[in-house]
């Protein structure tokens, strides 16, 4: 996660347990969302993106990432 005012990172997200996936409904009063959705009691995590493209890029990069993290962890 980034800060807006500093661009340095706040915070972090496993992606272990979550696959990501676009929100084709506006919720919260944002439109572009895209949700980390947990396997188990992993909680559902939304974010907004600027624009449609943008989100799609980023549940790309993050199931990417996701896959990338589960193969690593297997060996």
């Amino acid at each position: 996660l980034l800060s807006f005012q500093c661009l340095e990172p706040i915070g972090a997200i496993s992606l272990q347990g979550y696959c990501t996936g676009i929100v084709n409904e506006c919720l919260y009063g944002q439109e572009h969302l895209f949700r980390l959705i947990g396997y188990g009691n992993n909680p559902v995590k939304y974010f907004a993106a600027t624009d449609h493209d943008t989100a799609n890029q980023w549940v790309k990069a993050l199931n990417q990432n996701a896959v990338r993290f589960s193969n690593v962890s297997k060996v």
